[in-house]
């Protein structure tokens, strides 16, 4: 529980509020303090500000769109977790964006990294024996057998959707 009230009072938006609301808190108290006002001063100005009729269409509008808001955010689906994977000795990583449509979740910007250094591998070159393209890490000089994207993009939909996702690092 108490990791809830810590995360809950770290979140950017509850520290910005709580801020401000200090930040004014000071600005309201400091003239009274220096007394530049009476107290009835401050409380009649504020009286002021806060006592104004409001229609009651306008709050329930402002309601709606609350409700309609918090339906939406909660409509979208989460980005999937699965961001990295083993596929044979090639570790490879990659990012989810929502197809056009917004129904389906599609693999993008999908990399290679060497599982010995763990160094981005950009660099393929063609095997002149077998004929077989490879990606060369340019840090320790590994090699990886190349796999086409389409064909790892299809695995990792697989493995989602069969339960079997790897975790091949923490962090």
């Amino acid at each position: 529980m108490k990791d809830k009230i810590k995360k809950f009072f770290k979140h950017p938006l509850v520290v910005r509020v709580l801020g401000t609301l200090i930040a004014s808190l000071i600005l309201l108290v400091t003239p009274i303090v220096f007394g530049w006002f009476e107290l009835s001063d401050v409380l009649n100005a504020l009286k002021t500000a806060f006592v104004f009729e409001v229609q009651i269409w306008i709050v329930l509008s402002i309601l709606l769109l609350l409700a309609v808001g918090f339906l939406l955010v909660k409509h979208f689906k989460k980005t999937p977790n699965y961001t990295e994977d083993k596929f044979g000795k090639l570790n490879l990583m990659w990012r989810w964006d929502l197809e056009k449509n917004g129904e389906k979740w599609e693999v993008i910007n999908l990399f290679p990294y060497c599982s010995e250094c763990d160094m981005p591998m950009s660099e393929t070159f063609e095997d002149y024996d077998s004929g077989n393209e490879n990606y060369l890490c340019t840090n320790c000089d590994c090699c990886y057998y190349y796999i086409d994207p389409k064909i790892i993009k299809q695995k990792i939909l697989d493995n989602i959707k069969r339960g079997k996702i790897k975790k091949t690092r923490t962090s």
